[in-house]
């Protein structure tokens, strides 16, 4: 999946829409993305010790093995929304102008149809200055964030696990909530200034207003009335001057990965407090997503836990989960049964595929010692069986 820094567009008239995939290059070619660039690791930065800039892997006596890193995965900044309809290379080219409204620069949320997710409209929101500011109140103007498979995860289990309760649209709809930053841009609070920027959670929007609260040098948190009751860590800000882990030149990297490595480093700290279930080996499904290599990281990091890490992938990033050098053993989900059934196992799911879930359960059995959902990158795939051999799939919630 195409990772995107998405800069939302301003005033797109609202209408319902139906949206199927298309790929960044077809977006590119018909017009749609208004720019694009890489988002690269900075030259030094490398998950296996020895890899050198190329992303070829030495073994220490001048071998070298392994695949370089993945090219042509482009962070996109979408510069406006089409017309209504179905979305395809066609009819990007054929709707490649921006609206007036779009130009103008105007207030817009971006919401999708709950009940089905491929449908979705801009919907005009309050202009800046109209907004009435309460005391302790900041409005913040989005700048910008990533769009990944971790919001579609957001979306499915919008209704599950509260998603859709952080930033509330009207009946039947929802605003995805993503990582990005945003400028304050209006501020009735007296420790927020306005120009202050910040790092945290965002709706697909031009504009939020928040309830600073608890203000240190670090950041607040949001304490509206409807945010009170949800988890703290997706309710909390950065103050990007004060951040010790922000890097202006950097940004679209935080925004893509910090959020993924807070759950990678959770699910390592979870399954570490449990002797990882007394299992062998570790089976990570999507194994090319971030959050999976974080965590493959972390466990490789620390070999304490004697625990093999597997990736489970498609064929065509075998070579990219390969590089990375932090999965021992890297198969595809045709080839499951190729993996060793007597070794215990636990199973972190970041696809949320059922084929795969039931096939991994019957392949291990017994011996399928913990198996806990955590994305939904396969989101249209989620049927399984009712019981399954071995420990019963459950519900992973970072915070």
């Amino acid at each position: 999946m195409t990772r995107c820094i998405v800069n939302l567009p301003a005033g797109t008239r609202a209408s319902r829409q139906s949206w199927s995939p298309t790929s960044a290059g077809e977006a590119r070619e018909a017009g749609l993305i208004a720019a694009a660039d890489f988002c690269d690791p900075p030259p030094r930065f490398r998950l296996r010790p020895g890899t050198d800039a190329q992303g070829s892997n030495h073994d220490g006596q001048g071998r070298s093995h392994g695949h370089g890193p993945r090219s042509g995965r482009k962070p996109v900044v979408l510069g406006y929304a089409p017309a209504a309809g179905p979305l395809s290379a066609r009819s990007l080219r054929q709707r490649s102008s921006m609206s007036a409204d779009a130009k103008q620069g105007k207030a817009i949320d971006f919401v999708v149809e709950r009940a089905n997710l491929r449908h979705y409209k801009w919907k005009p929101a309050p202009e800046p200055d109209s907004v009435d500011l309460h005391p302790g109140q900041v409005l913040l103007q989005v700048a910008k964030f990533a769009f990944t498979a971790n919001n579609v995860t957001y979306a499915v289990a919008g209704e599950m696990m509260s998603y859709w309760n952080f930033f509330p649209a009207e009946p039947g709809w929802g605003r995805v909530p993503v990582w990005g930053f945003a400028q304050t841009i209006r501020s009735n609070h007296k420790g927020v200034a306005e120009g202050e920027r910040v790092f945290g959670y965002l709706p697909m929007s031009t504009h939020l207003v928040v309830a600073a609260d608890h203000l240190d040098r670090s950041g607040f948190i949001d304490a509206a009335p409807h945010r009170r009751t949800l988890p703290a860590i997706y309710n909390q800000y950065s103050l990007v001057a004060d951040d010790p882990a922000y890097e202006a030149e950097r940004e679209d990297q935080q925004m893509l990965l910090r959020p993924l490595f807070m759950t990678a480093f959770l699910l390592d700290d979870f399954l570490a407090d449990n002797g990882f279930f007394g299992a062998r080996t570790a089976v990570l499904s999507s194994a090319s997503s971030k959050t999976a290599f974080g965590l493959a990281f972390l466990l490789h990091r620390d070999r304490r836990s004697q625990c093999d890490v597997t990736g489970l992938t498609s064929p065509g990033n075998v070579a990219f989960v390969d590089s990375l050098g932090c999965y021992d053993r890297v198969a595809t989900y045709d080839q499951i049964r190729s993996l060793p059934p007597e070794v215990p196992a636990v199973f972190v799911d970041m696809a949320g595929d059922g084929v795969v879930l039931n096939a991994l359960h019957h392949h291990y059995g017994d011996n399928m010692k913990h198996s806990c959902i955590v994305g939904a990158t396969h989101w249209e795939r989620r049927a399984r069986e009712g019981e399954l051999p071995g420990a019963q799939p459950t519900f992973f919630f970072a915070p």
